[in-house]
């Protein structure tokens, strides 16, 4: 798996004379000392209390990624054994998580991508949890664990939809071509793309760096490996979780320092910093020719046209020489964004044949558009809504349940939605990196 994710790497193998946790680390620091730039480690055991011994003597090279397996059997408690695993659940590792990556040729990236398992207990799954006796990094926030939660980044695992592995030699009758999976395939190539993204700066720690650049990596926010309290634990959303932790690989960039795209009036302390983040990082975004993204104010409907378009990947399209509204025309802003926007079906304008192209979204209309811009979906709206200011009645009453429904949206803090207040920039960014993480581009 280094070798199908960087095919000139020079690759290193060390074996171990046993396959004794002792045996295994003398291994890993043979490896170090022969000069790897990352290690692959697809093995690991429950924790045990001696494991920062461990720690000391094998799993601590600064500045080596050390990358290894989360384990195979799903998600597990780690107040009642088998706790998660270790190595992976040292400060000190990366700890690969896995997903089921399946081609889609509707989406831009050209694939779906779910955490890996069920909620069935015992199902096969990446591993995670919490540790039951390493401590939390600095780097790592989430507020379900208050020890290390496994996993940090993730790969393909699931066997189903697994890697292609040439045997020669044949085992239990089988040789030559066959599938398979698990975190062992995961571990090699998230190792691969740490050797690939280069040196780690001295006192970073390789795992510390995706912790830094979620924008970077392409959030899964569909599946489960188990059932749990809190769900993130093992059901994958919105930024971290546990079973594919922040993402898996888009390009090198969440391994290796990176200087993100930036606006000046969008510090790294804002509360949709990723999310914005992520839009510029993929060119749905430029900003404003100023340097600021504007985040308190409305989204204008023509920007809205640009924004949806370049999240589907800017298909190829000829716009028509006719306008479909008429007060736009062949040299207005964005007319061919509009004109897209339109020949979908994402939106249909005005009944007066207007587009409006400078009013604002409002909040109930932009749940119509991603909720068109998924095929619209098959979806029955609940009898008792959601939010206190919406009924059955309300327009794009269905359009906002399904956005509820995906949590995509979580309305105010006062159980209120407020379809008819614009939606501002931030909140707008907010909106599609959630549908992108539930839904593909």
């Amino acid at each position: 798996m280094v070798s199908a994710a960087c095919p000139n790497c020079n690759i290193l193998l060390v074996e171990a004379t046993s396959n004794s946790l002792t045996d295994l680390g003398s291994a890993v620091n043979t490896a170090v000392g022969l000069g790897a730039s990352a290690v692959s480690m697809s093995f690991g055991g429950p924790e045990f209390k001696e494991i920062a011994l461990y720690d000391a003597h094998f799993f601590n090279h600064q500045g080596i990624p050390l990358v290894a397996s989360s384990g195979d059997n799903g998600y597990t408690n780690a107040t009642t054994p088998p706790t998660v695993n270790y190595p992976a659940s040292s400060p000190n590792v990366v700890a690969a998580g896995g997903t089921t990556l399946t081609p889609d040729s509707t989406r831009v990236r050209g694939w779906t991508e779910h955490a890996w398992g069920t909620a069935a207990s015992g199902a096969a799954g990446p591993g995670s949890g919490c540790s039951a006796y390493e401590p939390k990094p600095v780097w790592q926030h989430d507020a379900g664990c208050p020890n290390r939660t496994v996993a940090d980044v993730a790969s393909v695992a699931d066997p189903s939809t697994g890697v292609a592995v040439y045997d020669s030699t044949p085992s239990s009758g089988m040789s030559g071509w066959m599938v398979f999976g698990g975190t062992s395939a995961a571990a090699p190539v998230i190792a691969a793309a740490y050797a690939l993204a280069g040196p780690v700066p001295a006192g970073i720690s390789p795992a510390q760096l995706p912790y830094s650049s979620p924008w970077a990596l392409n959030d899964a926010a569909n599946g489960t490996n188990g059932t749990c309290a809190p769900t993130y634990l093992c059901t994958a959303g919105y930024g971290y979780d546990g079973p594919t932790g922040l993402g898996t690989a888009r390009g090198l960039t969440a391994f290796a320092p990176s200087t993100p795209p930036s606006f000046t009036d969008v510090p790294t302390n804002y509360v949709f910093y990723t999310e914005i983040t992520w839009l510029a990082y993929n060119g749905i975004t430029t900003g404003y020719p100023d340097g600021t993204f504007r985040p308190g104010q409305p989204t204008i409907r023509e920007a809205m046209a640009a924004f949806l378009y370049r999240l589907r990947g800017s298909p190829a399209f000829i716009p028509p020489l006719i306008s479909p509204f008429n007060d736009i025309g062949l040299f207005s802003p964005f007319y061919k964004e509009i004109t897209w926007l339109a020949s979908t079906g994402i939106t249909t304008g005005y009944p007066d044949r207007t587009y409006r192209p400078l009013n604002p979204v409002n909040r109930d209309t932009m749940a119509a558009f991603l909720y068109r811009l998924a095929g619209s979906p098959a979806y029955t709206a609940p009898a008792t809504s959601p939010f206190t200011d919406l009924t059955p009645a309300s327009p794009f009453y269905r359009e906002i349940c399904w956005l509820a429904s995906t949590g995509i949206t979580n309305g105010y803090p006062d159980g209120t939605y407020r379809p008819l207040n614009p939606i501002n920039r931030d909140a707008m960014a907010a909106f599609m990196y959630r549908y992108n993480a539930k839904h593909g581009r």
